[in-house]
């Protein structure tokens, strides 16, 4: 097997592009990975693309989850466990009145190992393809 010299990462990816988009051309603020866009029900959250690496599943992706930390989470494998299932829950959630068959959710499961980058990054995707109609 062949290794790599340095360690490969979505967070290194994204660090070297040193793109920033939060700022426009003219000073203004550029929306950043969500929208708050309110409805009858309440805010609603549009999906966007993401420029930066997500720090969370869910939107706001560029703030950590409080809910998800060690300091909550007092066991680590309680933790880890916890993870893994708020992963699965946002990869599925945007797949939410299709079927989905055991070794798609054997995929889904197998991807929570992964890492929040491409998790958030996957159901950004998923997300936005059911705004636009496709799902």
């Amino acid at each position: 097997m062949r290794r790599l010299n340095k360690p490969y990462s979505f967070t290194s990816v994204f660090a070297s592009a040193k793109v920033n988009h939060r700022e426009g051309t003219d000073g203004t603020q550029l929306p950043g990975c969500t929208q708050a866009v309110p409805t009858a029900a309440g805010p609603a959250v549009t999906h966007e693309p993401m420029y930066e690496p997500p720090r969370r599943v869910r939107p706001p992706y560029d703030q950590p989850d409080p809910e998800l930390t060690l300091n909550h989470i007092q066991d680590v494998v309680a933790y880890r466990r916890a993870v893994r299932e708020d992963r699965m829950s946002a990869l599925l959630a945007p797949l939410e009145g299709l079927v989905v068959t055991p070794v798609e959710r054997r995929v889904l499961d197998w991807l929570t190992t992964w890492g929040t980058e491409p998790v958030a990054v996957v159901a950004n995707l998923l997300w936005r393809a059911r705004e636009a109609g496709d799902i």
